[in-house]
């Protein structure tokens, strides 16, 4: 058997196609005796390729390797293939079968391509786009358009003028009440407040800090810092050391 196998085109072929010329070459048919009887010669045709990427030489090894299980199958009857493996068998000849159909089909058509026109899409002039107001659109209300547009861009907003107060801290109170401890052993819970609240002139800011000395105070005894004592129902309480 003539091994020489070279193919001369001006485009890329395929794996299958090489394939299929080898079969066409040796005038088989596409069955697995066929391909079996040609995988030397397909692999010794894919070692003689050079300068194709990696994706397409590896179409090439995909089909020799499905070429090398045939070969096996033919040899060794008796060996065991897994049904994926038969898959394959059975899509490479369906699929050279196909090829080998588009191929007789596209030489037709090259042949008849452009002789017998059936259909020709007629000449459509290109019109150039341009701007074409309505009636409705004239100088003067165009004008009136851009005017309005004027009149209506945003002001700057003006956010209005707030006075942050500044807030009351425990913290401050128990450093305040550690203080007036150390100073006298003994005073009453409203003096302290009174002196507090002195600079205040809203409610709302002496109700805040009348609460806060009183959590104060509790913690002050909680820690045992200072003592605190009440003689009548809603009297004053008593601060000492």
């Amino acid at each position: 058997m003539n091994t020489d196998f070279t193919v001369q085109t001006e485009v890329f072929e395929g794996p299958f196609a090489a394939l299929l010329d080898l079969i066409e070459k040796h005038k088989l048919s596409i069955n697995e005796v066929s391909l079996s009887s040609i995988t030397d010669e397909y692999i010794e045709h894919v070692k003689k390729i050079n300068h194709i990427s990696m994706n397409d030489m590896s179409g090439f090894i995909v089909v020799a390797a499905t070429l090398v299980l045939i070969k096996s199958l033919t040899l060794l009857p008796n060996l065991a293939v897994t049904h994926e493996e038969k898959g394959e068998i059975e899509v490479l000849e369906k699929r050279l079968e196909t090829f080998q159909v588009v191929k007789a089909i596209s030489g037709y058509v090259r042949n008849q391509y452009g002789k017998t026109i059936l259909y020709c899409r007629p000449f459509v002039r290109t019109r150039k786009k341009s701007f074409k107001p309505g009636s409705l659109l004239t100088a003067d209300t165009l004008m009136n358009q851009v005017l309005y547009a004027i009149e209506h861009i945003p002001r700057d907003l003006v956010l209005p003028v707030t006075t942050v107060k500044k807030s009351i801290a425990i913290e401050d109170i128990l450093a305040s009440l550690l203080i007036r401890v150390q100073r006298e052993a003994r005073f009453a819970f409203s003096d302290f407040a009174k002196i507090g609240t002195s600079s205040m002139t809203s409610v709302r800011e002496i109700k805040t800090f009348m609460v806060v000395t009183f959590l104060a105070v509790l913690e002050m005894v909680k820690n045992g810092t200072l003592e605190a004592s009440q003689e009548d129902d809603f009297g004053d309480i008593t601060l000492a050391k």
